[in-house]
């Protein structure tokens, strides 16, 4: 989470290009990052103000993602990074159904859109996502370094209709608060 004093507060989400949007948020002069990059939605006020006192009433944006391409990113993200948390046989689909993701927000994707005045759509441009959040706020934010693309390797082959289907049941709100977005 990042408060940029009197203008918003940036609420990061899980696997939508949060880190970078952050390191470009960090350049604003007088932005202040709380020690934890994901706060859990309740502690959003507390953290607020001990980060900057008055902010708990600024305006809340944060990211949203397709659910199916960001229950992707999080697989490799175990799979890649944490090889010893998910066995080499485990699918997909039983990764989608059998593990919790995060251990803050339980079963939710996009922990934030309920605390958010306004969702931003997750696109590989994130320049663009954080232009248009600095837009609102007469914010004049630094580049974004745009990591190199890190495109899973075989997403068409683990996101299939049975996985979908899987991702429907197992996070059917943020299906359909994403959909919800996209109007």
């Amino acid at each position: 989470m990042i408060v940029v004093p009197n203008k918003f507060i940036f609420l990061a989400t899980p696997r939508t290009g949060s880190q970078a949007i952050a390191a470009a948020l960090r350049q604003v002069p007088g932005s202040v990052e709380s020690k934890i990059h994901h706060v859990e939605p309740e502690q959003i006020d507390n953290t607020a103000e001990e980060l900057a006192p008055g902010s708990s009433t600024l305006p809340r944006y944060t990211i949203a993602r397709d659910p199916y391409t960001q229950m992707v990113s999080w697989y490799y993200h175990f799979y890649l990074r944490n090889t010893e948390n998910v066995p080499q046989e485990e699918s997909f689909i039983q990764f989608v159904t059998e593990r919790q993701i995060h251990w803050l927000f339980g079963d939710r994707l996009n922990p934030y859109h309920e605390a958010a005045d306004e969702v931003f759509l997750y696109e590989p441009d994130l320049q663009f996502v954080v232009q248009e959040m600095c837009d609102l706020a007469d914010v004049f934010p630094a580049p974004v370094v745009i990591p190199k693309d890190v495109s899973p390797p075989g997403i068409g082959v683990v996101l299939t209709p049975a996985s979908r289907e899987a991702i429907n049941v197992r996070y059917p709100r943020d299906v359909e608060y994403y959909y919800s977005l996209l109007g």
